[in-house]
């Protein structure tokens, strides 16, 4: 039986270095999305944390439900007074207090009509 000479092949040595830099995308892809993970992680350990306090502070988005009401009528209220916020640019940011104040406000306006 006669044996095979191994000849230079460089479509195969193209494929090897295409597969080679594949792999090494493939490897960051990984290193980024773990990253990602270990971020999303600490958030989920900050809200949990933040429910936990005396007093939690809100979003304007995570406000609105608690407060039964649209962005537009939110800020119609704070412009009158009558809901005390925080602003940071333009992130709004609400006090769990707040709410249930200006709840305890509206129930006693209903209660006295």
């Amino acid at each position: 039986m006669r044996q095979k000479e191994a000849t230079y092949n460089p479509d195969l040595i193209q494929q090897i270095g295409r597969l080679s830099n594949q792999n090494e995308l493939l490897i960051q892809l990984v290193k980024d999305m773990s990253a990602k993970m270990d971020r999303m992680d600490d958030c989920i350990t900050q809200l949990t944390e933040r429910e936990s306090l005396p007093d939690p502070i809100y979003t304007l988005k995570e406000a609105l439900p608690r407060l039964k009401m649209s962005p537009n009528t939110f800020r119609k209220k704070e412009k009158a007074g009558l809901i005390l916020c925080k602003r940071d640019g333009q992130k709004i940011f609400v006090r769990h207090s707040e709410i249930e104040r200006y709840l305890a406000c509206l129930d006693n306006e209903r209660k006295g009509k």
